[in-house]
């Protein structure tokens, strides 16, 4: 603002893209010759007198906050603040500036409007006039610490029933971390802990019959190595907590249990760090654990999967999958047959299927006209569909998967130099979920894909690969 005048208060409205506060950043505010501004303060959550970040929904005589969406301060944010004690004069010229800083790479859209008083010729410049005001607003954004995962407990609101007495926990919000949707948005950190420590849950209530356990858990930069045992039963799995980020897991099956006496008791234990680890190197995080019976799972036996295998620079979402212009496409199975892929057993058939032969999945999100499917004898199929080699060249193998979750018979898996290295199932859900892999780390190797083993039928396989190398 230009002339003679005097500031008296500004409401400041932002829509947040990211899911992590956004006002760690001073405001500054110059009054007519200032070299440097006279009012320097120390972050948007102190000017407008919460003190604190992110926001809830509040008010005081003199600051708050109209509108607060989501804890996490994602979407719609509104802020007021008067100076009916302490508006600020200025005789030439008054600039008012709030920084955005956040500890994740964001973007803010954001409307200002100022009270104060000016003489005639006192003027506000460069303001947005009429037409940006006019825009169409961005919709409410969903509430991610609403997510729920299906079928599944959160650890974070299940007490343990043993612990290691070094091991303490804490409940730890996840929504401003952008590599993955943790389910209700938290997680259960676990801290404290050295190798050979270890936290035990039981799950009651349940019905006796198998159930097959799937855990969730957080890959971090200063996480360790685990191990999980089942009912006494040791699962023989290992699972490296270490990422060089803050991401959420792919599923770990633990495989298939029957309750004892109408329990199942999960005992998960540090088993040392990975030799990249950072700092304590022993911490780990665990998300939610879904508990399927077993006999559900064989009713969603169709498991869809229009492995969309391209080799791509940018991970899927959850969008239509078209091929880009730098997408290596593997297959579509769009043809009379399956080229060089290699058939065992009866599930798949003898070429791929036409999509109306799917019609019992209604509504979904199919790409073209034919997929490959194991659900062509039925439940009685059985068989493996293995890929020929194909050199990677770009970051993920993007693809949709759907129907029934089985890790340890029903699957598609990536091979390199004889090894299995990604695995992926079904979400025992009617629809098809987006999958990503991150392949950057084999990035020249040449790998197969191996859909299988299929046993007691696995239902439909809808396989267009096109690898995002």
């Amino acid at each position: 603002m230009t002339g003679r005048g005097i500031y008296k208060g500004d409401v400041l409205t932002l829509y947040n893209h990211s899911r992590a506060w956004y006002g760690e950043g001073d405001e500054k505010i110059w009054v007519d010759d200032d070299v440097f501004p006279s009012h320097f303060g120390t972050g948007t959550e102190d000017y407008y007198n919460s003190s604190w970040a992110p926001v809830v929904i509040f008010q005081t005589p003199f600051g708050g906050a109209p509108r607060a969406d989501q804890a996490s301060s994602h979407g719609y944010n509104t802020f007021f603040r008067t100076r009916n004690l302490d508006g600020i004069p200025f005789s030439s010229l008054l600039r008012f500036d709030i920084e955005l800083l956040s500890w994740v790479r964001g973007t803010v859209d954001y409307a200002t409007t100022v009270y104060w008083y000016g003489d005639m010729g006192a003027k506000a410049v460069d303001t947005s006039g009429l037409e940006e005001a006019a825009q169409d607003l961005l919709p409410v954004p969903g509430d991610l610490s609403k997510y729920r995962r299906e079928n599944s407990i959160e650890f974070e609101e299940t007490t343990p029933i043993a612990s290691s007495p070094s091991i303490h926990f804490d409940k730890q919000s996840m929504l401003g971390f952008v590599d993955g949707q943790w389910s209700g948005g938290t997680q259960l950190l676990c801290i404290g802990g050295k190798p050979g420590d270890s936290v035990e849950f039981e799950f009651n209530q349940l019905e006796d019959c198998p159930y097959q356990l799937v855990v969730y858990a957080t890959k971090a930069p200063d996480y360790g190595i685990v191990s999980f045992s089942v009912n006494g039963q040791d699962t023989h799995i290992k699972w490296d907590g270490y990422d060089t980020k803050v991401t959420l897991s792919d599923p770990i099956s633990l495989g298939c249990y029957s309750p004892v006496r109408g329990a199942l008791t999960l005992k998960i234990s540090l088993s040392g760090a990975n030799p990249k680890a950072v700092e304590e190197k022993n911490l780990f995080g665990l998300d939610a654990i879904q508990l399927m019976k077993n006999n559900d799972i064989m009713k969603e036996r169709i498991l869809i999967l229009l492995l969309l295998a391209t080799v791509c620079s940018m991970q899927a979402q959850n969008i239509h999958m078209a091929l880009r212009p730098d997408d290596l496409l593997i297959d579509n199975f769009e043809g009379d047959t399956f080229g060089n892929w290699i058939l065992e057993g009866n599930a798949f058939g003898n070429s791929p299927v036409s999509m109306e032969r799917l019609s019992i999945w209604g509504d979904n999100r199919f790409e073209g006209n034919r997929m490959a499917s194991s659900f062509v004898n039925g439940d009685a199929g059985t068989g493996v569909l293995k890929s020929p080699l194909f050199r990677i060249e770009r970051r993920y193998v993007n693809f949709l998967i759907g129907g029934g979750v089985d890790y340890q018979r029903e699957y598609v898996a990536l091979w390199i130099d004889g090894k299995e290295v990604k695995r992926s199932t079904g979400y025992n859900r009617r629809v098809m979920e987006y999958e990503s892999w991150d392949v950057a780390e084999y990035m020249g190797k040449m790998p197969g894909l191996f859909s299988g083993p299929i046993k007691r039928g696995l239902g439909i396989y809808q396989c267009r690969l096109f690898l995002p190398v």
